[in-house]
């Protein structure tokens, strides 16, 4: 008997990943009608659901700074939403990293879809210090 809290398919959001160099990162999302959250998302017209784009951003700090979600905790988080991003749409981010210390870094993020400003994304990540121990 299958689970049916089973989601279809894993929730990565990130379809393309490119390192420009040490403090910044380009991802991509290909947004598809076939995406599974899409369809209960409004169904009269799908957009992509805010949590989600934080969720594409959170995937690709990981892979960024190579940290597990035990390894950081998030703190003065703000995001803006600003624009629909719908079916058939690429979402663009573009994230940047600035070093506070050792332990903190500042992320900015801006996404885009085509030139026009979709969100806006800053928070700070704490890493424990005791990260893989």
């Amino acid at each position: 008997m299958k689970n049916k809290n089973h989601l279809p398919k894993p929730l990565n959001q990130i379809d393309k990943f490119e390192i420009i160099n040490d403090s910044k990162i380009i991802i991509y999302k290909y947004v598809s009608e076939g995406d599974y959250f899409l369809q209960g998302h409004f169904p009269e017209k799908s957009i992509f659901p805010g949590l989600l784009m934080v969720e594409a951003i959170k995937q690709s700090i990981e892979q960024f700074l190579k940290l597990r979600e035990s390894d950081y905790s998030f703190r003065n988080v703000s995001a803006r939403f600003l624009k629909i991003v719908s079916p058939a749409d690429i979402l663009k981010f573009v994230l940047k990293k600035e070093m506070v210390s050792k332990t903190e870094i500042i992320i900015n993020c801006i996404g885009t879809v085509e030139q026009d400003k979709v969100m806006a994304f800053k928070a700070n990540i704490i890493i424990n210090p005791l990260r893989g121990k």
